[in-house]
């Protein structure tokens, strides 16, 4: 698919959108979120990495869900590609990937139908504004019209994105396992001439890392605050990122560049457990550099 061939996309529609959601060791709350989500849409798939039968998912049993449940963590990027391939057979044209953490607007799947079709591009990737739990902030400015701006890379929780495309470029890198999966996909589909747009309109509540507890207004500045095997994956796959779309995107590289730098000078100034977290975040480094990826590797899993 290339940009001319986008501009004849039959759009998305409250018929032709499905949802895919993936699980991980659920909270007691998941249950809720998901009713308000998979009650917007024809067809709902649960992709859950558990590994072992998750008592949050057990008493959910509505119609029009299905539920694939794997035997071990198999990451995000293979979780969402099951997804994906089984809503595409399934004959949808677009799906919406979601979180776990996630909280959509009982009307998110208008907002987002209406924010494509009053799009002055036809984009194949369309995300979500979101307040932020963790900032305590939306991603940006609010806007009540249904209006979009280009964006290089948006999340993947919330996402609006068109089944073709992500079939015809090559689906979700899963040897990334975790983290950066989203931005190094938006990258390709921007590599190949086709849209990334974020709806202005805010379409629900999403959590990225622990809650921040910074003084000083730093929170706004601050890196999200993962766990050590989240600061591995998040360093490894934005080195990883960096160095496949430098030339592409230099100044999207350069941002992340700075972003892993302060990211670093945060888990040495700000944060907890400095030594586990400073251990991950340079192993991270090193693996993206050496191309090393895949899953976390078991020396961190049994640190």
């Amino acid at each position: 698919m290339t940009a001319d061939t986008s501009r004849s996309l039959v759009g998305p529609t409250l018929n032709n959108t499905a949802l895919v959601v993936v699980t991980y060791q659920p909270d007691a709350e998941f249950q809720q979120r998901l009713e308000i989500a998979a009650a917007q849409f024809p067809a709902t798939i649960v992709v859950d990495n558990t590994g072992v039968e998750s008592c949050e998912l057990s008493g959910l049993c509505p119609e029009q869900m299905r539920f694939i449940r794997n035997h071990s963590n198999l990451g995000l990027g293979a979780a969402l590609n099951q997804g994906c391939e089984a809503v595409l057979e399934a004959g949808f044209e677009w799906v919406v990937t979601l979180d776990q953490d996630s909280l959509l607007e009982e009307e998110f799947l208008r907002i987002m139908i209406q924010g494509w079709n009053q799009s002055e591009e036809k984009a194949v990737v369309l995300g979500s504004n979101y307040f932020s739990v963790s900032r305590g902030a939306y991603k940006i400015n609010p806007e009540q019209q249904f209006s979009t701006r280009p964006l290089k890379t948006v999340i993947t929780a919330g996402c609006l994105m068109h089944l073709g495309s992500w079939r015809d470029l090559g689906r979700f890198r899963e040897d990334f396992f975790i983290d950066s999966i989203d931005h190094e996909f938006c990258l390709r589909v921007r590599g190949a001439g086709l849209g990334v747009r974020i709806n202005c309109r805010p379409g629900m509540r999403h959590t990225i890392g622990d809650k921040l507890d910074y003084r000083y207004g730093l929170k706004r500045l601050a890196p999200f605050s993962h766990s050590p095997l989240r600061k591995y994956t998040s360093a490894r796959n934005s080195m990883r990122t960096i160095l496949e779309y430098a030339r592409q995107e230099p100044g999207w590289c350069l941002r992340k560049l700075a972003g892993l730098s302060a990211e670093l000078l945060s888990i040495i100034i700000l944060e907890s457990g400095k030594s586990r977290r400073l251990k991950s975040f340079l192993l991270g480094l090193k693996h993206g550099w050496q191309g090393k990826m895949g899953p976390i590797p078991d020396v961190l899993l049994h640190d």
